[in-house]
């Protein structure tokens, strides 16, 4: 991609290559957030904003179309060259047992297993949720490394860092755009 886009007569926002800027598949709230740690505010949000969207099933249940879950822990762990995050699993795990079945009755047309991903950079982690999981809902919820959930989609993403307070992000510093949720292209 870097090469084409270094052949490319085209050139926008000093950069070669043909930029994509219109976004239309996520929520305005969710696309501004990759808009400014990515795309340097270049991404023109076409969707609207989930607030407005009446017809969004999740209104109701005051989940945030874009929001957080701060998971306080001093630092990861590792193992086999992999981090993990054991307490922010069983959190994640937690929320899940609360919220899935009132997820999955908001949307009675959707397959459960289209509801919920959990994504994280590390496969250690997705280990520890997994095992987390409650059992009567682990068949429905997918959990993925960020490269092997990429293009995958689901009416909820639940992103775990893995991260702790005494921690660096060097995974997620190095590479901004493992937190994007599919902004623009350049071709």
């Amino acid at each position: 991609m870097r090469v084409a886009c270094k052949s490319s007569n085209y050139q926008k926002y000093e950069d070669r290559g043909l930029f994509l800027s219109e976004h239309r598949r996520c929520y305005d709230e969710i696309i501004d957030y990759c808009n400014k740690l990515v795309y340097k505010g270049n991404l023109e949000p076409k969707r609207g904003k989930g607030k407005q969207d009446t017809k969004y099933p999740l209104l109701s249940l005051s989940i945030p179309h874009f929001g957080h879950y701060q998971v306080d822990t001093y630092e990861s762990s590792k193992k086999a060259g992999s981090r993990f995050n054991e307490r922010e699993a069983d959190k994640i795990a937690a929320w899940i047992k609360k919220y899935f079945k009132d997820i999955e009755m908001a949307y009675t047309e959707e397959e459960p297993k289209n509801l919920i991903g959990i994504i994280t950079p590390f496969k250690m982690q997705v280990r520890k949720i997994k095992n987390a999981l409650p059992p009567a809902v682990k068949d429905y919820i997918d959990v993925g490394t960020v490269h092997a959930f990429q293009g995958g989609e689901r009416k909820v993403i639940i992103m775990s860092t893995v991260y702790g307070k005494n921690d660096g992000c060097f995974f997620i510093d190095a590479n901004k755009s493992l937190l994007t949720f599919g902004g623009g292209s350049r071709i």
